[in-house]
């Protein structure tokens, strides 16, 4: 499918290493569960990964050697637990996408941020801060001031946790707060991995994508009825009751200068769900 399309990146949602992350005595499952098993020309792009709560499992709870890899492989890019990247259209119209970690501010987890910058194309518009944001204020701070600052034409915010789910791991009490700071800023759409499921919805005029069922899939929609309770609109949902034959989901993204398309695809590559209901900010809204 990235060779059909063309793709120019990859964006990781979380849970990169399952179950419980990498550490010095796993190391080599950078090399068995990444890079031998995502090895098809079309996929030498860069893969911008933000952590999950596996990432962060294991005694050792860090996710220092993913933020290290970033110097060692052409294509790994994760400099930071809380990080930006912008990309370029054609036309010059651009995107921007706050990489988010709110589980890390919860628990206060420590990293260290890259110190080098890489002067290589995966990092280009790639910003972080030069030192670790671990208090949760602060951290929301951030996250609130990279909202603010965007003039870019789509804006996306990424963290591993989904606001809205209808599956069984159900909504992520600490993240209430983003649908407001969406509406505010004028954000395009979050997106969000952890239920393995997939699951596109809509809530007050804001968009949530759930892309994760990739592996260990599948969990079930026991919270389906909440959704309807609480007014969103559930545009896709694939889980354990109705994925018939389908083995694993993962969706991908096309961005031009009118509209966003996003589509929900089988473990074949066959298309679930289209939808392209989204357009950039500076015709869909004001940016302020």
């Amino acid at each position: 499918m990235s060779e059909i399309m063309g793709s120019e990146f990859v964006l990781g949602l979380g849970d990169n290493f399952y179950p419980s992350g990498v550490h010095e005595h796993n190391y080599w499952r950078i090399n068995q569960t990444f890079d031998q098993v995502y090895s098809h020309p079309s996929l030498q792009v860069p893969w911008y990964n933000c952590a999950g709560n596996h990432d962060w499992a294991g005694q050792e709870a860090s996710i220092q050697h993913q933020i290290e890899y970033t110097l060692l492989s052409d294509r790994w890019v994760m400099p930071s637990a809380l990080y930006t990247f912008t990309k370029s259209l054609a036309s010059g119209k651009t995107a921007k996408f706050v990489m988010f970690d709110h589980l890390m501010l919860k628990h206060h987890w420590f990293y260290e941020p890259l110190q080098t910058r890489v002067p290589s194309a995966k990092m280009e518009g790639v910003e972080w801060a030069e030192h670790s944001i671990t208090e949760r204020g602060r951290g929301w701070d951030w996250l609130e001031q990279q909202l603010a600052d965007s003039q870019d034409d789509y804006l996306f915010l990424i963290d591993h946790h989904p606001v809205y789910t209808v599956c069984s791991h159900g909504n992520t009490e600490e993240l209430e707060g983003i649908p407001a700071l969406m509406t505010r800023y004028h954000v395009t759409a979050f997106f969000s991995g952890h239920d393995h499921c997939n699951v596109q919805t809509k809530k007050d005029g804001n968009t949530f994508v759930l892309v994760g069922a990739a592996s260990q899939s599948w969990n079930d929609n026991r919270n389906e009825e909440l959704m309807v309770e609480l007014g969103a609109e559930v545009q896709f949902a694939i889980h354990r009751h109705n994925r018939d034959h389908v083995r694993g989901a993962f969706a991908t993204v096309e961005l031009t200068d009118t509209e966003m398309t996003i589509r929900h695809h089988s473990d074949h590559g066959g298309v679930l769900a289209e939808i392209r209901d989204l357009q950039p900010r500076s015709t869909s809204s004001s940016v302020v």
